[in-house]
């Protein structure tokens, strides 16, 4: 019986991902896979390294960052899984969507490099001089 409720969307896009920390390693590594479908609240991913439950995603898409938690594991295809080159589907559960990550380097990049923001897209005109946010007073 199929318990899911939101639509799934086919994607089959290359895919890199960081494990920040999987309980076992303490170090963040990265996987490579394909991003093989997307819901309103999951990923399907394929890789050829299995992930243990739990563990916690990064999944950089353009202009987006995803934060996700593994919740399934399991072969890929049964039949096809050899030795040689197993694959493992692996569901994930989204937890946080960062988006408009260009517009938010852009700001960053702008209060590193200047004592005034001036970006119409952040902040509107001032109307006078105490409106500015200056970084170095």
């Amino acid at each position: 019986m199929e318990r899911r409720t939101k639509i799934r969307f086919d994607v089959h896009q290359p895919l890199k991902a960081k494990v920040l920390g999987d309980g076992l390693n303490t170090e963040d590594h990265e996987i490579f896979g394909t991003l093989e479908n997307i819901s309103g609240s999951g990923l399907r991913i394929i890789s050829e390294q299995p992930l243990p439950v739990g563990a916690a995603i990064q999944i950089d898409l353009p202009d987006s960052m995803v934060l996700a938690e593994v919740r399934y594991v399991g072969p890929h295809d049964p039949h096809a899984l050899t030795p040689e080159r197993p694959r493992y589907a692996i569901g994930l559960e989204m937890k946080e969507i960062l988006n408009q990550m260009s517009q938010l380097a852009t700001l960053i990049e702008g209060i590193k490099g200047q004592s005034r923001v001036t970006d119409s897209n952040f902040l509107s005109e001032p109307q006078n001089k105490n409106d500015i946010l200056c970084l170095n007073e």
